[in-house]
């Protein structure tokens, strides 16, 4: 039973830092993928752009955002782990109640 709650407040811990980890500017609009011929035109456009820039080094505030986001990541990971092995897949041999 200590267990069972150690694992939901950890689990509960993990999901409130991680939605209030968001951070950026939440008035941009996502764009759907899309695998349409105007799409790749898009994408090779962007990678010319792109080749044509020169490498440059991070900046201290690129650098920073690249360790949190890693950060981040990571605890996403054991978050996800972690409920994983709380709460078990099904296997090919349990059985489905409908």
């Amino acid at each position: 039973m200590q267990r069972r709650t150690f694992l939901n407040t950890t689990l509960g811990a993990a999901v409130l830092a991680l939605t209030g980890c968001g951070g950026g500017d939440s008035t941009v609009a996502a764009t759907p993928a899309s695998t349409d011929a105007t799409s790749a035109t898009a994408i090779a456009a962007l990678s010319t752009q792109l080749d044509a820039l020169p490498p440059s080094d991070l900046s201290a505030t690129e650098a920073s955002a690249l360790v949190f986001m890693r950060e981040e990541e990571k605890l996403a990971r054991d978050v996800y782990q972690l409920y994983a092995s709380s709460k078990p897949i099904l296997t090919p041999d349990a059985k489905v109640k409908c």
